[in-house]
């Protein structure tokens, strides 16, 4: 019973770091379209991050128009990317601060690990 709620108190620690982490999110605002700094790669060190607020997530699109390759970096919503046509780019999003750089992999590796680990401590604790 005892490791039930300890169990249990480390999941919701967990999860509230995790929340903090999301809520705090900086993006990158840019475009390469006005901003040779913005394209891929980024040269970082001519790019400021901005507080994107509560409910926002970091996204990169790639857009390709008319053979030139725009790269956008912006703050976001989750539904950012239902906008961008397929047919002519590319569309991620990520959740850490300063994420929209080129590696998206590594933002989202962290928080599929975080997530695959508080999954398997609600099955421990939930299974009788």
């Amino acid at each position: 019973m005892i490791s039930k709620v300890f169990g249990l108190m480390l999941l919701c620690l967990l999860l509230a770091i995790q929340l903090n982490h999301v809520m705090a999110v900086k993006c990158y605002q840019c475009s390469s379209s006005d901003n040779k700094y913005c394209a891929d790669p980024p040269y970082l060190d001519g790019l400021d991050a901005v507080d994107c607020g509560s409910d926002s997530v970091c996204t990169k699109e790639v857009l390709t128009v008319f053979d030139k390759t725009i790269v956008s970096r912006w703050c976001g919503d989750a539904n950012f990317c239902r906008q961008v046509d397929e047919s002519i780019g590319s569309c991620s999003l990520c959740l850490t601060d300063r994420c929209n750089s080129s590696s998206f992999l590594q933002s989202s590796i962290s928080s599929l690990l975080l997530a695959t680990i508080l999954a398997v401590f609600a099955r421990r604790i939930f299974t009788v």
